[in-house]
């Protein structure tokens, strides 16, 4: 009965995460939270690094066009950079740019029907700007640069953070411009032409983005002034 009790015992401190791995697992979490959000905000790509900003610039004018956009964005980026996670490093270094472009090319047909499935109409009205996000700068970033010197979990967090942060960013401006143009919002709107309009031209997009990344720098700098402070508390 007591050599039962003590191999029970034992088997249950073996089961039982030691203080070293607890601790490994809070700041692994910590970290892939980081990641999450500086691709939502703090670093976002499209705020920061000016990336992927030409479908925001040209086709969100509409609330349901930013969703559309957006559908094509998260269903191209996550598999993306989850793919180039695992064999980037088979290629070159000079190689991985074409293997991300190929495979996004690839990811685009089930990410445009998707699309087409939840927006019907969605490729007329988006015309060329829905071909382009084959070579959306972000995606293909992130998965050639990123994504094969990371692990799994951390490139998730990246893929789903950055997309996230871009749909934001486009429905944000969308929101805008669709209000400036037609004084309202509704997601049933299609709109496939724009003339003699300014905030449906690409320049009134700068604007937007300039505002918007102008905000994050706000935010970044006013971080960076509560951590130093934290740091000379301690001191």
């Amino acid at each position: 009965m007591e050599k039962r009790s003590m191999r029970s015992e034992k088997g249950r401190l073996r089961a039982a995460p030691s203080a070293g791995e607890e601790r490994e697992k809070s700041k692994k979490r910590r970290e892939l939270r980081a990641i999450f959000f500086n691709g939502v905000l703090f670093k976002n790509p499209m705020l920061v690094g000016a990336l992927g900003i030409y479908p925001m610039l040209t086709a969100c004018h509409t609330l349901r066009g930013a969703l559309e956009l957006s559908v094509v964005l998260v269903a191209m980026a996550v598999p993306a950079g989850l793919i180039l996670c695992f064999t980037g490093n088979l290629v070159p270094l000079w190689a991985r740019p074409g293997l991300a472009a190929v495979v996004a090319a690839l990811l685009y047909i089930p990410a445009s029907a998707l699309m087409e499935w939840l927006f019907p109409g969605a490729l007329n009205s988006l015309g060329m700007v829905a071909g382009m996000m084959v070579v959306n700068s972000m995606v293909l970033s992130r998965s050639a640069q990123y994504a094969p010197d990371h692990i799994p979990s951390a490139v998730l967090a990246d893929t789903v953070g950055c997309s996230l942060g871009g749909t934001l960013v486009m429905c944000f401006a969308a929101l805008i411009r669709e209000w400036l143009l037609f004084g309202g919002i509704s997601v049933e709107r299609i709109v496939s032409a724009y003339s003699g309009r300014g905030v449906a031209h690409p320049f009134f997009g700068f604007l937007i983005l300039g505002f918007l990344a102008a905000l994050v720098q706000y935010i970044n700098r006013r971080r960076a002034e509560r951590q130093a402070g934290r740091k000379v508390t301690r001191l």
